[in-house]
């Protein structure tokens, strides 16, 4: 088990947040597959406060079992700290303010990684948040603004100072935005000089990869993004770590999995929002495989859940 912000886990390989990805049905899927906790997509703190029902409905439901963090964006003190105690009402068992976004219309407004430009908001920010609420209070933030402002270390003490449990640091600047390579030297660097537990974010792609950027940057846990998109990466993660032997995650149990992600998106989302919403993750499980490209093309132009799921019965043979 890994402790964590007062969590008991499974381990410490986590699902980063990511927008119109990171759904209920996706994280649900996820934890399935061992992740140790997983966050919501990001959130409007001031839809949440303004009270607009579909920004409420990105909130974790009871049926998670609490080990989700909701991730909120925005840039004002008071409304940080009201959304935070709006979700402070709901199952999540961690509260994140995300300072690293990198989205030019989040940045635009001030929020996400604008905020690593403006250290002295950023502690105006957490001073309100981790004051109003009784839950653990997280930050994710990116290594720097630019190359020029290589800034992480000092908002991990200024969010130290402010009462923040935990950072999770992305090795690149905001104006790398996804391009390069993250640098892990900067998530090593944090690490030494905070005694908050540090998670390191960026290009892990394989179980090599996350055992690589534990035992050098000497961080407490990751964050898995894009290679989440196949979220077997999870369970091949804690394979590895229990000294397991590698297993392939063959065709059929792609298939079995789209099929429980697509009952999970109905149950969620309605039958003709649910199916269409299954368009991107079957693209992202069938990558790989004999005769993906012309299943993606295929299951483009379905609409009901029984065409998908013979869709899927085909693809998985």
């Amino acid at each position: 088990m890994f402790r964590f912000c007062g969590l008991e886990l499974p381990n410490n390989v986590f699902l980063a947040p990511m927008a119109g990805i990171t759904t209920r049905p996706f994280r649900a899927i996820a934890f399935s597959m061992e992740s140790g906790l997983a966050w919501t997509e990001m959130i409007s703190a001031e839809g949440l406060v303004r009270g607009d029902r579909k920004t409420r409905a990105f909130l974790p439901s009871g049926e998670e079992g609490g080990k989700v963090a909701v991730q909120l964006f925005g840039h004002r003190p008071e409304t940080l700290r009201d959304a935070a105690l709006i979700a402070e009402e709901t199952s999540a068992s961690i509260i994140d303010i995300n300072m690293g976004c990198p989205v030019k219309k989040i940045v635009k407004g001030g929020s996400g990684a604008a905020l690593m430009r403006e250290p002295a908001a950023v502690g105006r920010i957490l001073e309100a948040a981790c004051g109003a609420v009784k839950k653990p209070v997280t930050i994710k933030i990116r290594s720097g603004w630019d190359e020029r402002s290589l800034n992480a270390a000092e908002i991990t003490r200024i969010a130290a100072g402010s009462g923040v449990s935990a950072v999770t640091v992305h090795g690149r600047t905001a104006r790398q935005g996804f391009t390069g390579k993250a640098d892990w030297g900067v998530v090593a660097e944090v690490t030494r000089s905070s005694e908050l537990p540090i998670v390191g974010n960026g290009d892990l792609q394989s179980p090599a990869d996350v055992e690589r950027a534990l035992t050098e940057s000497g961080c407490a846990a990751v964050m898995i993004g894009r290679a989440a998109l196949r979220p077997w990466i999870f369970r091949d993660i804690a394979r590895a770590g229990r000294g397991e032997e590698k297993r392939a995650f063959p065709r059929t149990e792609v298939g079995r999995l789209m099929l429980h992600h697509l009952d999970l998106n109905i149950v969620e989302f309605g039958e003709r929002r649910g199916v269409i919403l299954m368009r991107r993750p079957l693209a992202w499980y069938s990558r790989g495989f004999s005769g993906a490209g012309l299943f993606r093309r295929s299951i483009n132009e379905l609409e009901t859940p029984e065409a998908l799921r013979a869709a899927i019965a085909a693809f998985a043979g």
